[in-house]
């Protein structure tokens, strides 16, 4: 993606959070590493097909996120109920993020 297109896009929404009243997403869990990771899983589960659906828990509990979230951040397996919490926002902040910004749309259920 070339610059302009990123600039056209960031200036086709209005991120103003006082407008949209929309501020659940923002938390510690949208920091750029696990924003990249994140947005790498989804990349990876949807082959980069624009049309695939998915949910959180398809990228939650796909075996790529599981290999590479344990191996990067040094985490418990994706599958472990002792993370089930932790990956819980691990996971649904970054992609309500993604929404938010209109990276992702959001099509109701899978």
């Amino acid at each position: 993606m070339k610059n302009e297109q990123i600039i056209s896009f960031l200036n086709s929404y209005d991120y103003d959070i006082r407008k949209s009243g929309n501020a659940r997403w923002i938390d510690q869990k949208c920091t750029c590493d696990v924003l990249s990771i994140i947005a790498d899983c989804i990349l990876e589960h949807t082959n980069y097909d624009k049309t695939i659906k998915f949910s959180i828990n398809d990228i939650w509990q796909s075996e790529y996120a599981n290999e590479n979230v344990t191996a990067i951040f040094s985490k418990p397996s994706t599958d472990s109920t002792k993370a089930k919490n932790e990956y819980d926002k691990f996971f649904s902040q970054p992609v309500n993020l993604f929404t938010y910004s209109g990276i992702l749309t959001y099509m109701g259920k899978k």
